[in-house]
């Protein structure tokens, strides 16, 4: 059972089967003495106002040793909870007490209200505290506002407090009776004030050019507040908005020649108010007159005529030489048309990177707008003029033909003008020369540049194609046109043209170069190719030819000089004979004209320095007789 009172009891225990036997034992429960509970002082009390006319009173156990507390207030029933809400304000007894350890305590409270005013942040706080009761001996103020420094506390009865940031805070009022000290609390609020951009500016374009419009003010609103919740008017000062005096009746019509900056107060939901500065702007975009931008393009053959002044423009760099004309402050755009009427409604807006004057050949004057991205005022007027100069105009022949055997040619312009200098290059483009004509010795694409020597450097390049004649036969030309003179001390080549055609000939023996010269002399003896060119007809011919050359000794010593004895250039003439014989008459030897010659030997033997005799019977009839010396060393 459960007892609330001392006293003796007693329990009677019965069997419950069929004897019903019982038995009875008493106990005797005696009343522990109640003590006073220790450590419990006014610091175990916090008096909380959470919200207006809710006094809350807290019993705090945290300094007492862990037990099972009861709480009662004034007469009322002890309770488990240490919370009391809605507690007047007066003098009230709350009570404690161990039920585990029999003890007890009460204290006298008195219950003071923190009152506080003016919420937005900024602003100065004040603060009070009313109530019945007798005035405090010393009352000590925590604005839990860190960030304040010095000024995070007062001992002022009713202070004043300025955060330094909005938020929540917890105001502490630490106050004495006597030698009683009481800690009240109170948590407030410090709105933000609303967000704001200022100053702002409205701009309204200058139609009549008298610098005054009507401006509606209401179109700040988006511009100062982004929250719509925003209650905004609108003054002329801003100690009226301030003080929210003498409002603008009219907002949406109020002219500039009343104020050219007005001010507007700004109230949110929490009632907190920030002021914005308006600036009212009349804009003209004032085109100068004086401004006038010159563009110059040579014609071009895009159309296959370079002489009908249309071309290609890019005057794109003109957007930057007219924004220099104005504020950089301004949101400018500037757009192209062909006449003021597209201009003026922004159609057909031309690419001024690549524009092609097809609706006015030579020269062009292009309209230009200049509008503020920002409020859409803009200007309009005629101030480029696109000037089409002309090209230089020659003539070239497409195609010559040279013959190149020897001669160099001429290729050049067939009108030269004096305006005009001139550039020559090759396909590779290396340059050849830089006049009217150019002198050349070999065919290929050839390139002329005339550029205008005036100032609008305008160029023209044409090219000529200069071919090769083919080189042929020069027919007639035959050994009968060469006479020659050999196996002497100075053999001599003549080349004669008298059965050619009159015309410019030239003649080279072997590698050498080619000459007007026909003779030649001191010439080696063997076989030589003796070339001709008729320069002026592309013809050429070339013939081989040999010289005998009989030496006048030999020296078989086999030391790789002069080791046999042949007749040189005999090998032209293979059905040649040549013999040898000694100086008795003898036949020592018959040479093939196509061997090595004579080594000096007779059937095996090696025969003796002296001069041994030569018969040479050539294929071209000549008969040549003479003696050589074997010389053995």
């Amino acid at each position: 059972i459960i007892i609330n009172a001392p006293g003796l009891y007693s329990v009677t225990a019965t069997d419950t089967n069929a004897n019903n036997c019982s038995k009875t034992k008493s106990i005797q429960v005696n009343s522990l003495p109640i003590n006073n509970l220790p450590n419990f002082t006014i610091n175990n009390v916090l008096i909380d106002e959470i919200a207006t006319n809710n006094n809350t009173l807290t019993i705090l156990t945290n300094n007492l040793p862990p037990s099972n507390y009861q709480f009662a207030l004034d007469s009322g029933n002890y309770q488990n909870n240490n919370v009391f809400l809605n507690v007047s304000e007066d003098y009230h007894k709350i009570y404690i007490r161990d039920i585990n350890n029999c003890l007890e305590k009460s204290l006298v409270v008195p219950i003071i209200k923190i009152y506080a005013s003016n919420f937005c942040f900024g602003d100065e706080t004040q603060f009070s505290l009313t109530s019945t009761l007798p005035p405090a001996t010393e009352t000590t103020w925590n604005f839990n506002d860190t960030a304040s420094g010095i000024n995070n506390t007062s001992t002022l009865y009713n202070p004043t407090h300025i955060f330094s940031n909005s938020g929540n805070y917890t105001i502490k009022a630490t106050i004495k009776f006597g030698t009683d000290t009481f800690i009240y609390s109170k948590i407030i609020t410090i709105n933000q004030l609303p967000e704001i951009n200022s100053p702002v500016t409205i701009t309204m374009c200058d139609d009549n050019l008298n610098g005054i419009e009507n401006f509606d003010l209401t179109e700040a609103n988006t511009l100062i507040a982004n929250q719509i919740s925003n209650n905004i008017t609108y003054y002329i000062s801003e100690n009226d908005a301030i003080s929210n005096t003498n409002p603008i009746l009219n907002p949406t019509s109020f002219s500039n020649s009343l104020a050219p900056t007005v001010w507007a107060r700004v109230v949110n939901t929490s009632n907190c108010f920030s002021t914005a500065q308006i600036n009212l702007v009349v804009e003209s975009i004032e085109i100068p007159q004086n401004l006038l931008l010159n563009f110059n393009e040579c014609d071009d053959v895009l159309d296959g005529n370079d002489a009908n002044g249309i071309t290609v423009f890019n005057f794109s760099a003109a957007t930057q030489q007219i924004l220099t004309q104005f504020s950089s402050n301004l949101n400018l755009e500037v757009t192209y048309y062909q006449n003021l009427t597209d201009a003026l409604i922004k159609n057909q807006e031309i690419n001024p990177s690549n524009y092609r004057n097809l609706s006015s050949p030579h020269n062009q004057k292009i309209a230009i707008r200049i509008e503020n991205r920002s409020n859409g005022c803009f200007g309009i007027g005629y101030h480029i003029n696109l000037n089409v100069n002309s090209v230089p105009q020659f003539n070239l022949k497409n195609t010559v033909e040279f013959c190149f055997l020897a001669n160099t040619h001429e290729i050049g312009i067939e009108n030269p003008l004096a305006d005009y200098s001139y550039v020559w290059q090759n396909e590779n483009g290396k340059t050849l020369g830089k006049s009217v004509t150019l002198t050349i010795d070999t065919d290929g694409l050839y390139f002329v540049t005339a550029i205008d020597s005036n100032g609008n450097n305008c160029i023209k390049t044409k090219s000529i194609q200069v071919n090769s004649k083919p080189i042929l036969n020069l027919s007639n030309f035959s050994k009968a046109n060469i006479i020659v003179t050999d196996n002497s001390n100075n053999n001599t080549i003549t080349i004669n043209t008298d059965n050619l055609p009159i015309s410019t000939y030239e003649f080279a023996i072997d590698d050498g170069d080619f000459s007007e010269i026909s003779f030649y002399d001191y010439v080696p003896a063997g076989r030589h190719f003796v070339k001709i060119r008729d320069t002026e007809n592309c013809l050429e011919a070339a013939i081989e030819i040999s010289l005998i050359g009989i030496p006048n000794f030999f020296t078989p010593n086999n030391d790789g000089y002069n080791d046999s004895w042949h007749v040189t250039g005999i090998d032209f003439q293979p059905t040649s004979n040549v013999y040898i014989f000694d100086r008795f008459g003898k036949l020592i030897a018959i040479l093939d004209p196509l061997g090595p010659g004579w080594n000096g030997y007779y059937k095996g033997n090696p025969l003796p320095s002296t001069d041994y005799w030569y018969r040479v019977e050539l294929e071209d009839g000549r008969i040549l007789k003479g003696h050589f010396s074997l010389i053995r060393r």
